[in-house]
């Protein structure tokens, strides 16, 4: 028996949100994190890396919108999320080992 508990913003929703942030923040584990995914999920790897850097760049617009209507007391977490998303679109984050 495999399962995966979540304990963070427990929902009905689409499970693709929960791999991209098991994924995401399993660290240097995140190649082994993604292929035990697609193959429990029988998802292709490929579909599986798009809808993680989907989320990922909604989770950052989101983030950035937030910091933008605030920029006094949110300007460091502007400066960390422009960095992550640069590393996003320019370093290709999720799709760097294929």
């Amino acid at each position: 028996m495999t399962a995966l508990l979540d304990f963070e913003w427990a929902r009905f929703g689409e499970p693709a949100d929960d791999w991209f942030f098991l994924a995401r923040f399993s660290g240097p584990h995140m190649e082994t994190v993604l292929d035990i995914i697609a193959q429990a999920t029988t998802s292709s790897p490929e579909t599986l890396r798009a809808e993680c850097e989907v989320r990922e760049a909604t989770y950052l617009a989101s983030d950035l919108c937030i910091a933008l209507e605030h920029p006094d007391s949110h300007a460091q977490m502007a400066a960390h999320r422009l960095h992550v998303l640069e590393e996003l679109i320019i370093g290709r984050y999720w799709w760097r080992h294929t």
